[in-house]
């Protein structure tokens, strides 16, 4: 036991080690961290439903089922979900925040897609440095009430597909309704019973949906135990203690070797632009966080030239490009009864004119700041406020007095001056629309009329772990770096923010009389990803029933604390 602790003890100390480690140094031992089982982290997921429409929503509920000296010192804060086709082919992806416990949302169906069999997996950025067998496989079935695949297997009773095996069940849970049959758009209160053995780490979901939209069967239960597996690489993925990550490597062009201590530039393009800088370290490898985005944005990354040298900046792509064939696939569309298909296809195409757009596809305004990552700059030169001047160099001279423009060995640069003269411990950061030009013969020659401003930051600033002497920031009219090519090593890539958490809200025909022309036709009645239920006690939910008749069940899932799934239902009727 002293030993045992001990051990964890050791342990934890590199965790504080490694979370303090940045891309200048290398971490303490990649052996260590890649084949302990304290560092292998583990989810857990459940969705509403397992078979959907095409267009619609995954609503879903992810638990960290990883050891607590992970969690406790959250070592990734960011989860990543992909539905991917049977043929390993992203159809949609997204990124949300994680906590200790886990986390929930929402993903979108893209209403292209064909019907078939898909998996939904789950993994973080630390994951990605293990197999892909190591994700998180749910598997789904999604119709396209467009391209439905027509079965030419006899017809099935529904009924017998869909009842669960009991003997997959873990009892503690028990629920109960009052009664087995409802009107349409009536009231129903679930009575919730908790049994002590059902006590649960993170809570439970609540899923009341049509007979058949749930495969409960599930199969997959949480790993008791990782496999031994030897691991002699390095650690590529960092955990993103953070929010989100960049990594990659920095390489020469000419012999492909790694560039150690690199320049790396970050313009956040757009409205809202910003700029960052990085290091690579001295095995070339590059990480740097981003900023909290509601929107996606496009970012240009430059890597700089050394000693006119120039460089390949390899990024590791956002989603894992590792695949695994999940232990158990979901239903094939030929062994759902032909009624069911036919029926979500009416229901998801007579809904589609009366659902609203999804927040994240309305169009938003764009609103631009008039400054930006260095606060209101102490002075802001408009061009239309002077004459007509040839040249940007002419410019600086005559209207600029905190800029000089200098020559050493036929080079010119920049000089910012502050109160007491120039700054010359370091070098100005110079920018053209948010975007490093270190070519100051380029930046002289332009014309006056293609700038919007000038601002002049005169005072030493500092950027992460650089400092500037000063900063000259040049926005052009037209937001097209006034004509200026981009720097040789460029390159422009969407950033996906992680997907913001939003409430699910369902009908409630209490207050008022719903109007009848607009039809009700959800499946899907309820949904609740997170609930604390005690055990030994009795709790009680209430949802509306929708146009939507035939027969429907109610479940409750979660995990016990020795990762078990503890589930439970109940049915009931809707005419």
């Amino acid at each position: 036991m002293v030993k045992r602790f001990a051990t964890y003890a050791s342990l934890l100390t590199l965790i504080f080690q490694f979370l303090g480690e940045s891309a200048d140094a290398q971490p303490v031992s990649d052996s260590l961290l890649l084949n302990s089982p304290i560092y292998r982290e583990k989810l857990h997921l459940f969705s509403d439903r397992s078979l959907y429409a095409s267009g619609e929503i995954i609503h879903f509920s992810l638990q960290n089922l990883s050891p607590d000296l992970l969690k406790n010192t959250n070592w990734s804060t960011v989860v990543y979900l992909e539905l991917i086709s049977n043929h390993k082919i992203p159809m949609a992806q997204g990124k949300y925040h994680m906590d200790s416990t886990g986390t929930m949302g929402d993903l979108l169906i893209p209403d292209t897609i064909p019907s078939g069999s898909y998996h939904l997996r789950a993994y973080t950025k630390w994951m990605r440095n293990f197999e892909a067998s190591d994700y998180f496989h749910l598997p789904l079935t999604v119709v396209n009430p467009q391209k439905r695949y027509m079965p030419r297997e006899p017809e099935m009773d529904t009924l017998q597909i869909f009842i669960p095996n009991p003997s997959n069940f873990y009892g503690g849970i028990s629920c109960s309704l009052g009664r087995v049959s409802f009107g349409k758009r009536e009231k129903v209160t679930l009575h919730i019973n908790m049994e002590e053995r059902a006590s649960m780490n993170a809570g439970y979901c609540v899923s009341v949906v049509k007979k058949g939209y749930l495969d409960l069967d599930e199969k997959h239960h949480p790993p008791e135990h990782i496999e031994k597996q030897i691991h002699t690489g390095e650690v590529l993925y960092h955990p993103e203690t953070r929010g989100m990550f960049i990594s990659g490597m920095m390489k020469k062009k000419n012999d492909n070797t790694p560039v150690a201590y690199g320049s790396v530039h970050i313009t956040l393009l757009g409205q809202k632009s910003d700029y960052f800088r990085a290091v690579t370290n001295k095995f070339g490898r590059i990480q740097f966080s981003l900023p909290t985005l509601p929107d996606p944005a496009e970012l240009l990354i430059t890597s700089g030239s050394n000693h006119g040298e120039s460089m390949n900046l390899i990024l590791h792509d956002e989603f894992s490009q590792d695949f695994a064939t999940p232990s158990m696939t979901s239903r094939n569309i030929s062994s759902i009864h032909q009624n069911l298909i036919n029926e979500m296809g009416i229901y998801s195409q007579v809904a589609k004119p009366f659902i609203a757009e999804r927040g994240d596809s309305l169009s938003r305004k764009e609103t631009g700041s008039m400054y930006s990552f260095y606060g209101t700059p102490e002075f802001r030169y408009y061009t239309a406020d002077y004459i007509e001047i040839p040249n940007l160099e002419e410019f600086i001279i005559e209207l600029v007095p905190k800029v000089q423009v200098k020559k050493q060995n036929s080079q010119r640069y920049f000089s910012v001056l502050d109160d007491a003269g120039p700054i010359s411990e370091f070098a100005p950061l110079i920018l053209v629309d948010f975007v490093p030009i270190s070519h100051v013969e380029t930046i002289l020659s332009l014309a006056p009329d293609q700038i919007e401003y000038m601002d002049v930051v005169n005072a030493i600033y500092i950027r992460g772990s650089t400092n500037y002497g000063g900063i000259i920031s040049i926005i052009s009219k037209n937001g097209d770096l006034a004509g200026i090519k981009l720097p040789e090593g460029s390159s422009i890539f969407t950033f996906n923010p992680i997907h913001e958490k939003e409430e699910v809200n369902y009908p409630d025909y209490n207050p008022q009389e719903v109007s009848k022309r607009v039809p009700d036709l959800r499946t899907t009645l309820y949904w609740s990803a997170r609930n604390e239920f005690m055990p030994e006690s009795q709790h009680s939910i209430e949802f509306f029933t929708s146009d939507v008749s035939g027969e429907f069940i109610a479940v409750i899932r979660g995990l016990s604390e020795e990762g078990k799934i503890v589930q439970g239902f109940c049915e009931f009727t809707v005419k």
